[in-house]
């Protein structure tokens, strides 16, 4: 049968016909179509341990999110599949990349072609403020100091959102 629509359920009866007309109708058979592979496909580091796989969902469908740490070989199914909506992978190491992927499965068993392939790296370390320079006290106010420095170079994949200042009476003992 051509013309069918990817990710629709078909069902299907057959009549015989000869020359004093037609049989009974034979038994019911559903059948899905040829599911499409996911789409809208995107990674997202949440933490120096986690990143979230999210991907665009059909109703009636399961999925199966693959990993890979090239990109290319080695693709392995993530556990707890089949999954519904997005995933978190967990248990990763800081500041490495991965790759994914993800299968459709319809109510009837059939498989989609995999996916586009996905990245994400996980949140590592910022690199140190930049060019921390100190502003002389003013002279009416001798207790007032200003320092000013600049965000890091590399946030490390997450935005900067608060600095510690640390100061020390003797450059050994910080507080």
């Amino acid at each position: 049968h051509t013309g069918l629509v990817a990710n629709h359920e078909y069902v299907f009866q057959i009549t015989a016909h000869n020359a004093i007309g037609s049989s009974a109708v034979s038994n019911t058979l559903s059948v899905y179509a040829w599911p499409n592979a996911p789409t809208g496909l995107s990674a997202t580091a949440v933490s120096d341990t986690e990143i979230e796989v999210s991907w665009n969902t059909l109703t009636g469908m399961t999925y199966e999110v693959e990993h890979s740490s090239d990109g290319s070989t080695g693709w392995t199914g993530l556990p707890n599949t089949p999954h519904t909506s997005t995933f978190t992978h967990s248990g990763l190491t800081i500041d490495t990349s991965h790759y994914y992927r993800v299968i459709a499965t319809n109510p009837g068993s059939v498989s989609s072609p995999a996916s586009s392939v996905v990245s994400a790296t996980t949140i590592d370390y910022s690199s140190p403020p930049l060019s921390l320079t100190l502003t002389n006290p003013s002279a009416s106010d001798l207790l007032k100091i200003r320092l000013v420095w600049q965000a890091p170079a590399d946030n490390g994949g997450s935005v900067i959102i608060d600095y510690d200042v640390y100061r020390s009476p003797d450059g050994n003992t910080w507080q």
